[in-house]
């Protein structure tokens, strides 16, 4: 459910340049920059004018496609509840894109339980009544829930001197 973009410069160029070939506008293109969504030879870049060099790999990943091409699976579902897998570089609630509003065009009235940050990928629990909701808010509120975070790891992990 990831929908990343690769690209290997073939000139010298700007990376804003480099990605609104792919997203068609250099609005959106900033937007994926500014959002740290956007890697330059696997470091993270912010800088939008960055000049790159050829042979240079951009990596990012549109977050405006992952909730309209793909969806979001759903886990488990009853007539209370709805667990879905939440994709990453997509926000719980609030801002665009957001899994609570792209839920509340096939369910009217949802209300996501918790957050997970936008970088992450999981279980959301989205309740479908403000009763449910409410019960939930009191059970996470008085840390009834146990939270378990997986991580995967891709490429080398530097140790900084004295941190674990």
């Amino acid at each position: 459910m990831f929908n990343a973009v690769e690209i290997e410069v073939k000139e010298s160029q700007r990376l804003i340049d480099v990605v609104s070939q792919k997203v068609k506008t250099k609005k959106k293109a900033k937007k994926i920059i500014d959002e740290g969504l956007c890697s330059v030879n696997g470091v993270k870049e912010l800088f939008y004018r960055k000049l790159l060099k050829p042979k240079s790999t951009i990596r990012f990943s549109i977050p405006y496609l992952l909730l309209n091409k793909e969806g979001i699976q759903s886990l488990f579902e009853d007539e209370h509840l709805l667990v879905v897998n939440k994709p990453p570089f997509v926000n719980s609630n609030k801002n665009v894109p957001n899994v609570e509003d792209y839920l509340r065009k096939k369910y009217k009235n949802v209300w996501v339980v918790h957050r997970l940050d936008k970088h992450t990928t999981g279980a959301l629990i989205v309740a479908k009544s403000k009763e449910v909701f409410n019960l939930f808010v009191d059970i996470f509120k008085k840390r009834k829930v146990k939270k378990i975070y997986n991580v995967l790891v891709s490429g080398e992990i530097k140790r900084e001197r004295g941190k674990i």
